[in-house]
């Protein structure tokens, strides 16, 4: 069994939007309200809490599969898939950058050679 440090901090996280966003793009999902949720296993047994004095009920539950569930409407844990994911930027940046995309110089590729200009 492997021990997994306790105050491990994760590599990568994701927030609830995020995990949709990307179920809508692996499965082609571009429209309509989702619920999120899980299917969970639950079980109990008896365990030695050694801490707390000996053998105590104990309850354990597994995540088995997220899944997907058709909404009407906005709701807790509900995610537009046209929307999910994407990040919202105010009109006027939005604006901004097709401006500046539109005017931006244009870029040269290849060898630039730099000419001096000399004094006499």
């Amino acid at each position: 069994m492997n021990d997994v440090p306790v105050q491990q901090l994760p590599d990568l996280e994701l927030e609830w939007e995020e995990v949709a966003a990307a179920i809508f793009a692996a499965k082609g999902i571009t429209s309509g309200y989702w619920r999120v949720g899980m299917k969970m296993s639950f079980g109990a047994l008896t365990a030695d809490w050694q801490a707390q004095g000996g053998m105590l009920p104990t309850a354990m539950f597994g995540i088995n599969s997220i899944a997907l569930f058709k909404a009407n409407e906005a709701g807790p844990m509900v995610f537009d898939a046209a929307t999910a994911g994407k990040k919202r930027q105010p009109a006027s940046k939005a604006a901004a950058k097709k401006v500046a995309a539109k005017t931006a110089p244009v870029k040269k590729t290849g060898r630039v050679s730099l000419l001096r200009a000399t004094s006499k």
